[in-house]
């Protein structure tokens, strides 16, 4: 219990639209959990503005089972070659080997 309480204070909650969020955060987060707008071009929009700002972890989407969500999510995956797992059919979740910028 110790141990959830400690990550807890380090969990910041952000009430902005995902792309002005993104702008606003440093280059060395552990952790990014994206629930957003499902349609392609605003999923491609987050993973363009969240993926660099990874130290080296996990970035994971919500609504994977979306075929348009799920083709933005796969296009970096293959274009990164990034490790990935689903974690269920409504949830994804890759591990960044590196920090880089995501090109269209």
């Amino acid at each position: 219990m110790k141990k959830i309480k400690e990550i807890l204070k380090k969990i910041m909650w952000i009430k902005k639209k995902s792309a002005d969020a993104s702008c606003t955060l440093p280059n060395n987060l552990d952790f990014v959990y994206i629930c957003g707008n499902q349609r392609y071009k605003f999923v491609k929009q987050d993973m363009r503005g969240y993926y660099p700002k990874l130290r080296r972890e996990v970035l994971s989407c919500h609504d994977t089972d979306k075929p348009e969500t799920m083709g933005a999510f796969a296009e970096l995956v293959v274009a990164k070659n990034l490790k990935h797992g689903l974690v269920s059919l409504n949830s994804a979740i890759f591990k960044s080997s590196f920090t880089t910028n995501f090109q269209d």
